[in-house]
């Protein structure tokens, strides 16, 4: 009996609930349920306050935004007041931050759950685009160096277009991939326009200039761009050894050349392949068949031959490392010690692929 008489009541209830989830889409049905409670059941009592809350709620939002919407244009008044000049911008200036008014800019959604920005704000998205470059630091140092040309010269557009096939500009700025050096200065203002990226002079903003400025010079700042940074040194050194042709180095890639063992022919039993990469294969790769008893030091002595002879004087101090990557966790090779080892003794038979990298 007594549970006859609930099942109604408990099927009302639910339906109450359904009936201000059907009025209010935006809530959810623990929501409903609260209102609901908090109105003792009476589901127009639970509507009313509902409706009375969520119009105060919006209330507040439209000031939030309008007090943000002035925060940003008071910054922007005030950097346009200011004159430009090269002596104002120097490395360590940085834009304003925002102000906590606009902090509801940045969330995605409000305290109802309702509210979704269509764009998001332009500090954001000029700082996610900067993201993108942690490990691209030629990229960034290029660009932070034309964010402040453009500052200095606002005016002039020769501080405000490039031409994206000019050799420079490829070698640094071109060795990001190009959505992403593109997504950061579209989002700074700039349009590309055939081979050209130019920044219109009515598109120049110097708060989102200042602001992508600051966000590269945060992104210095991290580990990630540290070891980007090392590892690209690494490469241009690398690229600077390979390019000495002194006599001195000419003659001692010579001998080295002279001490090697001969090459195996194709098909030879008993020979391994030895493929080297350098600066982890963002430089060079070397490739060269040998016997399966010669050693670690024929390696690097051919290294030296091929290459440079810096990469054996690195090794063998121990500035640089010879490492055995073929399997997934990748072994250093001490060259001073087993560079009398042959190559089947070290594992590095039938082949093997190892890469020269500086010591980290």
């Amino acid at each position: 009996m007594m549970g006859g008489l609930l099942a109604p009541t408990a099927a009302a209830h639910s339906a109450q609930v359904a009936r201000l989830l059907a009025l209010f889409p935006q809530l959810d049905a623990q929501m409903a349920q609260f209102a609901l409670d908090e109105a003792g059941g009476d589901v127009d009592r639970a509507a009313a306050s509902l409706s009375e809350a969520l119009a105060a709620e919006a209330t507040t939002r439209r000031q939030t935004l309008a007090e943000a919407a002035e925060a940003r244009s008071s910054a922007r008044s005030s950097v346009a007041k200011r004159p430009l000049q090269a002596t104002s911008y120097q490395a360590n200036s940085t834009p304003p931050r925002s102000s906590s008014a606009a902090t509801p800019l940045t969330s995605k959604l409000d305290p109802v759950g309702v509210f979704k920005p269509k764009t998001m704000p332009a500090e954001e998205r000029i700082r996610l685009a900067a993201a993108r470059l942690v490990t691209h630091p030629r990229a960034v140092e290029t660009m932070r160096y034309m964010i402040t040309s453009v500052l200095q010269n606002p005016g002039e557009e020769k501080y405000r277009a490039v031409k994206t096939t000019n050799r420079a500009f490829a070698d640094k700025v071109g060795s990001a991939p190009a959505d992403v050096w593109e997504g950061f200065f579209r989002s700074i203002g700039f349009v590309l326009d055939g081979e050209w990226l130019r920044l219109p002079a009515a598109q120049v903003d110097e708060w989102n200039l200042l602001v992508g400025r600051d966000a590269l010079d945060d992104l210095c700042k991290t580990p990630a761009f540290r070891k980007a940074k090392a590892d690209e040194d690494f490469t241009l050194q690398l690229e600077r050894a390979a390019a000495d042709t002194l006599p001195d180095e000419i003659a001692r890639r010579a001998e080295l050349k002279r001490q090697l063992p001969a090459e195996p022919d194709e098909g030879t039993a008993g020979t391994t392949r030895i493929n080297v990469t350098f600066g982890g294969g963002r430089y060079a790769a070397a490739r060269r068949k040998f016997a399966a008893d010669d050693t670690l030091g024929d390696v690097v002595r051919w290294l030296g031959s091929a290459h440079s002879t810096a990469v054996v004087d690195a090794l063998q101090s121990g500035a640089m490392v010879l490492r055995n990557e073929t399997m997934l966790d990748a072994v250093v090779l001490d060259v001073a010690r087993d560079g009398d080892r042959t190559l089947q003794a070290l594992g590095l038979w039938p082949g093997a692929e190892m890469a020269v990298r500086r010591r980290e």
